[in-house]
């Protein structure tokens, strides 16, 4: 009897061991594999960091020379209207002499045909040929700023080109980096499908992509340990929360019970009113 117990006990023992190494031995192995998926991820991660702060360099590049251009614009814009000053002053003091000197030649005319003042007629006929010599020089030069008028307009046409030119390119350089940084999240994680601004809230966190992936990652794993049914959804939907992330949420539901893929909303709880918000729109989605 005594050799049966020992021969028992033993059996349970040697089992119990050997189960308790291979559960180790199996802990130990996907430990390593997710470590490998994880420092493939940061690889692929500060990859595309470097091509964004790219993009940036070359973003800050082109908010300078637009910031330039308008600069240029309205010194443009002064210099034109300096020079509408100065020309209607010209032309307003022109007018004034004129009228005084033809008012002082006709006054002199009507002494002459008394006092026979023959010479000073000569001198205020002579003045008004001058008067005559200003206002055609003056003519000159208002086409002149006529000239120069019109081709500040076409400087100030094709300056306002160029910025809805450059405006163009730096919406279509965001939309280009945002769909290649979405195709990488889906292949990435291919079981995932992300809702509403999700993707562009993962951008915006760039310094803490390597914890916000970690979580997705869990989540794609089927990993719920770090969530909660949410009860205003009726306990469809799970929330977890990114601990490194203050204000972050994650909600995810399964799609149903034999897929393993997740509908997730990532999003930032402001204030009670918004995350209510958020629950509310989160039951009136449809299943994938």
């Amino acid at each position: 009897m005594l050799v049966f117990f020992l021969g028992t006990l033993s059996g349970c023992l040697i089992g119990y061991f050997l189960s308790r190494f291979r559960f180790r031995k199996k802990s130990k192995i996907e430990k390593q594999a997710n470590q490998k998926f994880l420092k493939k991820i940061d690889e692929r991660f500060q990859l595309e960091r470097t091509r964004n702060n790219e993009l940036e360099r070359q973003t800050q590049n082109i908010l300078k020379r637009f910031d330039l251009e308008k600069k240029a614009h309205a010194i443009t814009q002064q210099l034109l209207e300096a020079e509408k000053e100065t020309y209607l002053t010209a032309q307003q003091e022109f007018e004034r002499s004129r009228q005084e000197n033809e008012a002082a030649l006709n006054e002199l005319i009507e002494q002459e045909r008394h006092h026979k003042s023959e010479n000073r007629i000569n001198d205020l006929v002579n003045e008004n040929q001058q008067l005559k010599t200003q206002k055609d020089y003056l003519a000159c030069e208002k086409e002149k700023i006529k000239t120069v008028l019109q081709q500040l307009e076409s400087q100030c046409e094709s300056q306002s080109k160029s910025i809805d030119q450059l405006s163009c390119q730096l919406e279509k350089i965001r939309a280009d980096f945002l769909n290649k940084f979405a195709l990488s999240i889906t292949v990435l994680l291919p079981n995932l499908i992300f809702l509403r601004s999700s993707i562009e809230l993962i951008d915006s966190d760039s310094d803490n992509f390597p914890s916000l992936l970690s979580q997705l990652k869990a989540i794609s794993d089927g990993d719920f340990s770090g969530s909660q049914k949410v009860k205003a959804t009726n306990n469809e939907w799970r929330e977890c929360r990114v601990k490194s992330i203050r204000m972050m949420r994650i909600y995810f539901r399964q799609c149903n019970s034999e897929s393993f893929r997740y509908q997730i909303l990532i999003s930032i709880k402001k204030d009670n009113k918004t995350q209510h918000r958020d629950f509310e729109w989160l039951k009136r989605q449809s299943k994938c």
